[in-house]
């Protein structure tokens, strides 16, 4: 079984896989990630752990030493010229989130053919592979509470 971690601008999620299926998932506000042990306390034993992380590093520590405690050392994935079929088309891939890389990848993996991928959370961003697997660009736009509040106090 693995652990797959997606910690972001204002919660990390979680999820346990198995056999091409999700056991588990769960989620935790930043501000409450002490609580992780406890949260994961009932996991059966895991085989590995893979992450992407958009947090300041002090809050990847905080998930670290919780994965420790399960025996696991998280392995952390950045963005790069070329992985998985998907080739990044900025001049520096590290600009690109991790997160929005391991999504192109994702969707690369599961159809093999031109893609709008679109995440929804704190922010919303919008990424474009062609046929080839190519990255084409994206954007990155206030999610919908940020939106909400911005026209709430600006209208």
């Amino acid at each position: 079984m693995w652990l797959y971690l997606d910690l972001g601008n204002s919660q990390l999620k979680w999820g346990l896989r198995q056999g091409g299926l999700w056991i588990q998932r769960g989620r935790l506000p930043l501000t409450h990630l002490d609580q992780l042990p406890m949260e994961w306390h009932t996991f059966p034993p895991l085989h590995a752990a893979h992450g992407v992380s958009v947090a300041h590093p002090d809050l990847r520590a905080q998930v670290e030493s919780a994965c420790q405690d399960l025996g696991l050392s998280p392995c952390w994935h950045s963005s790069k010229l070329s992985e998985g079929g998907v080739r990044n088309g900025y001049d520096h891939p590290a600009q690109l989130g991790p997160d929005r890389w391991m999504a192109l990848q994702g969707a690369w993996h599961l159809q093999h053919q031109a893609a709008l991928v679109v995440m929804a959370g704190t922010a919303t961003t919008l990424d474009s592979l062609d046929e080839k697997g190519n990255f084409l660009g994206g954007m990155i736009l206030p999610g919908l509470t940020l939106m909400r509040h911005s026209l709430h106090q600006g209208t």
